[in-house]
């Protein structure tokens, strides 16, 4: 699986896979009409090697991008030899000829028939239907949604998956919606009505999108310090550092994620505590694969502080970790884009999606100054249903990068259940593809929207 997580290796394998069985399935239904084959071809362009076997010559090509089969007589002018005279395929009858040439889409829905019962017997993962980050000022900030919320349904529509509450949100843009979660193992119910945003179907026709303003990743412990004379500085803390546990009485609550640490914090800070201890592991041991013993104890000051706030720390999510210009460093914490104040991640990517600048203006905290630099940002071609649009994109990684939850694994224990599975899901895809060519035809979806091969490896 490694190999074809890359995208040439992928399109080779996989397309090429699609393409052969398509040829495949020419060849065996052809053959079993009696119709004459002249060369059977795993890829495409000049030949590698090559040998005849029971007057068919089957070889190898250079280009591993699937094969083809070519049958004797494929035009009325087409001289063939004496060996396949009458046996052609000009020769052959009408239900033979269409037969022949239906076999090769056909064996394509086996063969999707086939993976996806395959798939579904190994086990299929899912993105669980939890909320993990919430944008400030988003609806759902806005309806009351909380962190590690489950949606169990939305408008008495049971919720398995991330996918299933997506679809959901997003057809219904300024629609009031009725949504059950489980919160601390109760139910609660919540009012939500997702934002419109302006977007595209994947047929490329403007639609309204309901945007919630949540994502199922949600921000490691990791910290950055805010101001040199906080509480966290003078306690030790560094940008880039994870806080790994809090004290509470003898013991260590162990904390992974920062939505925990600001609560924690927060609760300590309204109640008549002055330090609080906490559990850290150093910013250049962060993502090294470090243990306990790599971690220090840290005694956080809450006495001059009214607030959480005041204590000087917030997510490292827009910390930067391996830029890769040299006008930035590791560490720096993104807090401008040219004029544009950043907060969030979700924030800074709403940007970059409609760049087309190559170079912009940043304002970073780099240790305790601001500073203002021009970064020079890297091409991106995304593929939309209009056709290709060049954005910039600055090419970095985050310290506080979203971790993507544990998926559950929709995984069917008996053939019956697998066969179905796979029954289902091709009708579904089969259904979606002729629709999508049937507004090919029809001019709804653009033609700019079609590619081949190398569209295919960056999609």
């Amino acid at each position: 699986m490694d190999l074809i997580s890359h995208p040439i290796p992928a399109v080779i394998v996989l397309l090429g896979m699609l393409v052969f069985f398509h040829e495949a399935g020419h060849f065996i239904v052809g053959r079993l009409c009696g119709i004459a084959v002249d060369i059977f071809s795993i890829g495409f362009g000049p030949q590698i090697v090559g040998f005849r076997f029971r007057g068919v010559k089957y070889q190898l090509s250079w280009i591993p991008l699937g094969g083809f089969v070519k049958f004797y007589g494929m035009t009325a002018t087409e001289k063939v030899p004496e060996e396949a005279s009458g046996i052609a395929f000009r020769d052959a009858s009408l239900p033979k000829r269409m037969a022949t040439v239906s076999a090769g889409p056909i064996a394509n829905i086996i063969l999707a028939f086939v993976a996806y019962v395959i798939l579904g017997m190994n086990g299929i993962p899912h993105a669980p239907a939890v909320i993990g980050t919430i944008q400030k000022g988003s609806a759902a900030d806005k309806a009351g949604f909380e962190f590690m919320d489950k949606v169990v349904s939305i408008d008495g529509k049971v919720i398995t998956d991330w996918q299933d509450m997506r679809k959901l949100i997003s057809k219904s843009a300024l629609m009031p919606l009725d949504v059950v979660v489980e919160r601390s193992g109760k139910k609660a119910s919540i009012k939500l009505r997702p934002d419109a945003v302006e977007g595209r179907d994947l047929m490329g026709n403007e639609v309204k999108v309901g945007r919630a303003g949540i994502a199922n990743g949600v921000l490691p412990s990791v910290v950055a310090v805010t101001a040199e004379l906080s509480p966290a500085a003078k306690a030790g803390i560094k940008t880039g550092d994870k806080i790994t546990a809090i004290k509470e009485g003898d013991s260590w609550v162990p904390i992974s994620y920062w939505y925990d640490l600001a609560r924690l914090l927060e609760d300590a800070v309204s109640s008549d505590k002055r330090t609080v201890f906490l559990r850290k592991q150093d910013a250049s041991n962060v993502g090294n694969g470090s243990n306990s013993s790599d971690e220090s104890e840290v005694e956080l000051n809450l006495a001059a502080s009214k607030s959480f706030a005041e204590l000087g720390l917030t997510d490292a999510q827009l910390v930067l970790d391996k830029p890769e210009v040299s006008s930035l460093r590791r560490g720096d914490r993104l807090l401008k884009w040219k004029s544009v104040e950043l907060d969030e991640i979700f924030k800074l990517a709403e940007l970059q999606s409609e760049n087309t600048e190559p170079t912009v203006k940043l304002t970073v905290q780099r240790g305790y100054q601001k500073v203002e630099v021009d970064v020079s940002l890297q091409e991106f071609e995304r593929q939309l249903p209009s056709g290709k649009k060049v954005i910039y994109i600055l090419p970095t990684s985050y310290m506080g990068h979203l971790i993507e939850p544990e998926p559950w694994i929709e995984k069917h224990e008996t053939l019956a259940s697998g066969i179905w599975y796979g029954v289902t899901e091709t009708a579904t895809q089969t259904t979606f593809l002729t629709k999508t060519l049937g507004r090919l035809i029809t001019g709804d979806v653009p033609l700019k929207a079609l590619g081949g091969p190398m569209m295919i490896a960056k999609v």
